[in-house]
């Protein structure tokens, strides 16, 4: 049974657009690989809201591609993940990090 949204292209058109048009504003994939996400108005990533902030895309990371090369959300999506390692690692106690905080020798 389909859900009355479903069946408004408008809707779904307008989801969609969202969708896309937040990772455009709000996501960065840098050089080493993990994806750095503006979650504010203070240009910094904290975990909690950059993990709720990409959690509508983990669905999408479940499809028949298992590459990153062909599906872009699953590269997002493990690119958040790396950093927030990599930030955890860095500093346990902190919540809100820097874009520019790199590991050591990137």
């Amino acid at each position: 049974h389909q859900h009355e949204f479903e069946r408004d292209s408008k809707v779904l058109s307008m989801c969609s657009k969202l969708l896309w048009s937040t990772l455009k504003e709000t996501t960065e994939i840098l050089d080493d690989g993990t994806t750095f996400v503006i979650t504010g108005d203070i240009k910094n990533m904290w975990l909690r809201d950059s993990a709720a902030q990409v959690h509508p895309y983990v669905a999408m990371t479940a499809d028949k591609y298992h590459d990153s090369v062909r599906n872009p959300a699953r590269r997002l999506v493990s690119g958040v993940i790396k950093r927030q390692a990599f930030y955890i690692r860095h500093d346990p106690w902190a919540n809100a990090f820097r874009k520019d905080l790199r590991p050591e020798g990137a």
